[in-house]
């Protein structure tokens, strides 16, 4: 004798015929993107309105250091300036891998948007800040802010 099960698992006939659909579209979808060149995931054209130049420092003394060429921007205590940190391991951690100087500036860009994004000249690495929440897009455009008013100053200084 044979052994039949008595319910075999059916997927209906219904249920079938719309995931073979779905996948059809999807397909479709997908090749109709590629022939057009569509990019989901692109940045809109906007001018860049500036860059400032900073250098992210630990000290020994485990304190954040934001600075640039004027002198320290910001200054962050143990425990302090988390994002900005792991920002910092990160983008190292990149520099590391490529044989890059570590103590290289990185560049903070603002968009005639209203976007701030980081780049790094040295592996050509670039972040927009406000996939990481508004709160860290705000501390990086207090940074840029920060950056911007201390080349300002440095610019007047040189006049006198």
């Amino acid at each position: 004798m044979s052994a039949l099960h008595a319910h075999q698992q059916v997927i209906p006939r219904p249920v079938a015929w719309m995931a073979g659909m779905l996948v059809t579209l999807s397909l479709l979808g997908a090749g109709v993107a590629r022939y057009t060149g569509y990019n989901a995931t692109s940045l809109p054209d906007t001018p860049l309105l500036g860059a400032e130049a900073v250098v992210l420092h630990i000290s020994s003394q485990d304190r954040l250091q934001v600075r640039n060429s004027v002198g320290v921007l910001m200054d962050f205590g143990p425990g302090e300036g988390g994002f900005l940190r792991g920002v910092h391991r990160a983008l190292g951690r990149t520099r590391l891998q490529a044989g890059a100087d570590l103590q290289a500036p990185y560049l903070i860009q603002r968009w005639g948007d209203g976007r701030v994004s980081l780049h790094d000249p040295q592996t050509d690495s670039h972040i927009e800040m406000m996939a990481f929440g508004e709160d860290n897009a705000t501390l990086m455009t207090e940074v840029w802010l920060a950056a911007v008013k201390a080349a300002g100053q440095d610019q007047e200084r040189s006049w006198k």
